[in-house]
């Protein structure tokens, strides 16, 4: 078995996670309930929740780098802020390649290399 085996899941793994996490309901149902309302809360309030990861984008979305967390206290452990290109590229790449989100969210952090030294990554 590889150390981190959930890191090298497919693309259709993904999906099958996050139904799994889900326990039933869809995933518009997930973000429409209190707990992603509150849990958006939360994050906005995160300084380095307000820019894109990859560009100076401030209009944000949330993504999930894995699905393993949903609805645990663990989930922001495996969100990000992304800009909506970015937040698609992320998603087309994992597509396009059969790789799980997570795997196609590092290889883009390599191609972005952002600047994690930064406290708060908000210019300005």
């Amino acid at each position: 078995m590889k150390k981190h085996e959930d890191l090298d899941e497919i693309y259709a793994d993904t999906w099958g996670r996050r139904t799994e996490r889900l326990d039933g309901r869809t995933y518009q149902e997930f973000l429409d309930s209190e707990h992603w309302a509150h849990f958006k809360k939360v994050a906005s309030e995160r300084p380095n929740y307000q820019k894109c990861e990859f560009c100076d984008c401030t209009e944000v979305e949330l993504h999930h780098t894995s699905y393993k967390w949903i609805w645990t206290s663990n989930e922001l452990r495996c969100v990000i802020s992304l800009c909506r290109q970015h937040h698609q590229e992320v998603h087309d790449l994992a597509r396009t390649r059969g790789m799980s989100v997570r795997r196609a969210t590092n290889e883009l952090r390599k191609r972005y290399k952002p600047d994690y030294s930064q406290k708060n990554r908000v210019s300005g």
